[in-house]
């Protein structure tokens, strides 16, 4: 049986985008007869529950110090390797972490190396990389890599997307005649508060619609949203749901970040107002524009409560919102997550 060990972490800093694509790649692994294991760090707002039931995970030691890694580097390394001769045998190991790199991954005693990766920054020593987000970046990622012989998967060919999302795909894309049923989701952290700037502006639009926020409620904002949503112009708030996509699927119209989730929607075929919350979510939000497949709000550290009460007057345009949803149910089919697993699999076994 292929051991396979995932490097993965998540948090309020952090999101909940690489545990997801993550935990898609290990269930299509695990399909394939593999044996996964997870390994996280504890930080602050984490999100290890949700892959407690379905994986063997292995718990490090908290954060010691106020950094996106959480430890010393050398801790990180000395932390892992313990763990892996504890474990031993491992044939394949997944590192999805923006502070990690070859060095890091040079540590490992393992041959086979899977690198989830959006930023182009960081040097690598891998034979497989993943970046879901950047089709044209193959350049760029070969100068970074150490490995010279290497499969790179590029693109929202690849998106690894959950099994429900291929599932939920309609076979043809299908229009929508009127957007008043509107989820309002921006990932696990909200770092800019986005929520709250839609709620406050759909309390002065003049309209009604049937509104769902997706919220934890460890956000900053839970409990004043929550009161808000019993006033005059109720709506629903909920903390959690255990399948978005048919959350995305019953919605009309998405209001979200420009994150991994932009994926998922695009699978789907729905239209989304959008807006970036983080540097890693340009070159999405990019790829996005070139296929004329965006309804960009704006940086979502300089927007406001008015962006968000324009988008409330637009949606009545349904010309406009159903041809950039078409063209972004073109890019993505819900299958990446297969094609990448198979051909890991076929390459090391």
């Amino acid at each position: 049986m292929t051991k396979v060990l995932v490097r993965v972490d998540s948090g309020k800093h952090i999101g909940t985008g690489h545990l997801f694509r993550c935990r898609s790649l290990a269930l299509s692994l695990r399909a394939r007869g593999c044996s996964v294991h997870f390994l996280t760090r504890p930080h602050d707002g984490n999100f290890i529950d949700l892959i407690k039931d379905d994986f063997s995970v292995h718990v490090l030691p908290p954060p010691t110090i106020n950094s996106y890694l959480g430890v010393p580097y050398d801790d990180e390394i000395r932390d892992t390797q313990q763990f892996m001769k504890r474990v031993g045998n491992f044939s394949l190991a997944i590192i999805d972490h923006y502070f990690l790199d070859s060095d890091y991954e040079k540590s490992l005693p393992i041959n086979n190396i899977v690198v989830i990766d959006d930023l182009k920054n960081r040097r690598h020593f891998c034979n497989f990389l993943i970046d879901q987000n950047s089709p044209q970046s193959l350049a760029q990622y070969r100068s970074l890599n150490e490995r010279s012989e290497c499969i790179y998967f590029l693109g929202p060919k690849y998106a690894l997307l959950g099994d429900n999302f291929k599932k939920a795909r309609p076979v043809l894309f299908e229009k929508k005649d009127d957007f008043s049923k509107v989820l309002v989701t921006f990932g696990g952290s909200d770092l800019t508060n986005e929520t709250m700037k839609v709620i406050k502006a759909y309390l002065e639009y003049q309209g009604t619609l049937e509104i769902k926020v997706v919220i934890k409620s460890t956000h900053p904002d839970y409990k004043k949203i929550k009161q808000l949503s019993n006033g005059k112009k109720p709506f629903e708030v909920v903390d959690f749901i255990d399948d978005m996509a048919r959350a995305i699927k019953e919605s009309d119209i998405c209001f979200g970040a420009g994150g991994t989730s932009s994926w998922e929607r695009a699978c789907l075929g729905a239209p989304c107002f959008t807006v970036l919350v983080a540097d890693n979510q340009d070159c999405i939000i990019q790829t996005l524009d070139k296929e004329k497949s965006l309804l960009f709000v704006g940086d979502g550290r300089k927007t406001t409560k008015k962006d968000w009460f324009k988008v409330f007057e637009k949606l009545d345009s349904t010309e406009e919102i159903n041809n950039v949803a078409s063209n972004s149910f073109k890019l993505c089919d819900g299958i990446g997550v297969e094609r990448v697993s198979s051909e890991i699999l076929d390459a090391i076994l």
